[in-house]
């Protein structure tokens, strides 16, 4: 094993899972929105999500508390990791879900 070592941190993590989790069809990822705070409400800012799912699936996010969900890849079934950028703004609240059920090997969700 190599190590290589960062001197500094690129960017905060918002949440993230770690540890494998078995999944239903449209069970959301996380047990609690994640609620982007912006340090000024008239100003957005992008959050990248790194997640690997065990199945192919149509995955989706949610960015109103769960109300209104959008598929990524237009509606197409991703495979294997991901990373996907969304552009936000303050105060919403961030979720996803699979169309799938499976194993969530990993997400997370963090500044760019």
């Amino acid at each position: 094993m190599v190590d290589f070592p960062i001197d500094s941190n690129i960017f905060k993590i918002g949440d993230q899972i770690t540890t494998p989790v078995s999944k239903n069809a449209d069970e959301v990822w996380f047990a609690e929105d994640i609620t982007v705070l912006t340090s000024n409400a008239n100003r957005g800012t992008t959050i990248v999500v790194d997640f690997s799912y065990s199945v192919v699936s149509v995955v989706e996010f949610s960015l109103d508390g769960q109300v209104t969900w959008v598929a990524f890849n237009q509606e197409q079934d991703v495979m294997g990791g991901q990373s996907r950028y969304i552009r936000v703004t303050s105060g919403v609240e961030v979720n996803f879900r699979a169309k799938q059920p499976g194993t969530l090997n990993r997400i997370l969700v963090g500044e760019v």
